[in-house]
């Protein structure tokens, strides 16, 4: 997948207004893909540090439950 790819296009192309909205987009394009689309309000390095420790954990949480039959996913 690449930044020219129509759904990240589309998913870049809305505005942010962090008055009414959350200044932060999650989307998931495909079955592997998800792209996070934030304002730069939200955004620095501590913080995506992070937010891509969480993801991990989350994923790798998931993968888990579901390959051990726990949950089905």
């Amino acid at each position: 997948m690449s930044i020219d790819h129509p759904a990240v296009v589309a998913a870049c192309s809305v505005a942010f207004d962090i008055t009414h909205s959350a200044p932060l987009r999650f989307c998931l394009v495909g079955k592997r893909a998800l792209l996070v689309v934030m304002h730069h309000v939200v955004c620095d390095a501590s913080s995506l540090s992070i937010l891509a420790q969480q993801l991990h954990a989350s994923h790798a949480a998931i993968r888990a439950a579901r390959f051990s039959g726990d949950v089905d996913v």
